[in-house]
């Protein structure tokens, strides 16, 4: 059974919600508490969905194989698959360690003797990633690499003349 279509449209629709609303920059709603959490979910269960995505694919990947150019674009579509899952998940994991080191538990443990010059240098690589002008870019980027994955993975399921974006695509192969 082929999950794939199924699984895949979660992660797309998670992550690029969360790259909208990383690219919504006003200060009242940047104020809100629910604000920072619900973006951190976004993307880190987007992530999730993505791994998952991926690990599907994997599993059909051999129906799609048979030479020439549809296997370049496999390919590519792996590729920009697996630069997704990069880039979201570099983003997640600032989402993450910046929850937790903002948390009574993570204060604990920045304090800690054990544990303290590790979470603030992990905690510094976070809140550089962060910062408005690198995670705007990587949630452009993100954004651009969920794009092409799907057009790529709309010319393997549907052919590359589905629309004009997946036949810009193609013309590339």
């Amino acid at each position: 059974m082929n999950l794939h279509p199924i699984v895949v449209h979660f992660p797309v629709a998670l992550l690029t919600f969360f790259a909208v609303l990383e690219l919504i920059r006003f200060r009242k709603l940047a104020a809100q508490s629910w604000w920072f959490p619900l973006k951190a979910v976004l993307v880190m269960s987007g992530g999730v969905g993505a791994l998952a995505a991926r690990q599907t694919g994997e599993m059909i990947e051999d129906e799609f194989r048979g030479g020439g150019v549809m296997d370049r674009v496999l390919e590519a579509h792996q590729f920009a698959a697996n630069a997704t899952i990069a880039v979201f998940g570099i983003i997640a994991a600032a989402y993450l360690v910046t929850w937790v080191l903002q948390s009574a538990w993570g204060v604990r443990i920045a304090a800690s003797a054990e544990w303290g010059m590790s979470a603030r240098f992990v905690g510094a690589i976070a809140r550089f990633i962060m910062r408005p002008p690198v995670i705007v870019v990587g949630a452009l980027l993100g954004l651009f690499l969920v794009t092409v994955t799907g057009g790529l993975g709309g010319i393997l399921a549907y052919g590359p003349d589905v629309d004009p974006v997946t036949k810009l695509l193609f013309s590339f192969f």
